[in-house]
């Protein structure tokens, strides 16, 4: 049954599990920072798929009302969240790779505002993620974080438990903690959609 302690339990019980995926996410973001600064042009090429989907997405939520922009946004992310625990069955390679990329994507675009547009890696990150991030990338964080889990666990089975005894406990964690990060998830996007646009201006030198 779901409630609000158990998910706060299975929050603690795998706060390493959650570390691990903050550590990974901080690497990601310091490797697309770095990298960007030694050759933009690369950088950019190989983001473009990945900013090229944004792009269209960014499109999709302004010819729309600010319900529609938040509609899309959310199921986006949960969708995104669902697949990365999930996926993770298959030795943990997705919510691996979700959070370096994502990490290195982040480090690319403060890098590029930095570059391109005298912004400060701060001043990005305060004004443009924050304050839609602050409650993003810990849902994002916690479900990547169930995924290493579950392909770690699907490997090596949880003490006195069978491959499929852990699988199932894991996914068990995974269905009540969705249900939380879908909440979690849906007010960050509604502060994407009605807060971070509006900071999004104070960012560039006047």
């Amino acid at each position: 049954m779901l409630n609000f302690k158990k998910f706060l339990r299975i929050v603690q019980t795998n706060s390493s599990w959650i570390l691990l995926a903050a550590v990974l996410f901080v690497l990601g973001f310091a490797g697309g920072f770095t990298a960007v600064q030694q050759d933009l042009e690369i950088l950019e090429e190989l983001s473009e798929p990945y900013f090229g989907f944004l792009e269209s997405l960014a499109e999709e939520v302004m010819t729309g009302g600010p319900l529609r922009g938040i509609s899309l946004i959310f199921f986006n992310n949960i969708f995104t969240a669902a697949r990365i625990i999930f996926l993770g069955i298959l030795l943990g390679l997705a919510p691996l790779t979700g959070l370096v990329v994502n990490g290195g994507l982040i480090g690319i675009l403060a890098a590029v505002f930095m570059i391109e547009h005298n912004v400060s890696p701060l001043l990005f990150i305060s004004l443009g993620l924050l304050p839609h991030g602050i409650l993003e990338i810990p849902a994002f964080l916690i479900s990547a974080a169930l995924g290493l889990k579950l392909g770690y666990h699907a490997l090596f089975p949880m003490e006195e438990m069978s491959r499929p005894e852990s699988i199932a406990y894991i996914a068990r964690e995974a269905i009540n903690v969705l249900f939380y990060v879908a909440i979690i998830l849906l007010a960050a996007a509604a502060i994407e959609i009605l807060v971070t646009p509006a900071l999004i201006p104070h960012m560039f030198p006047k």
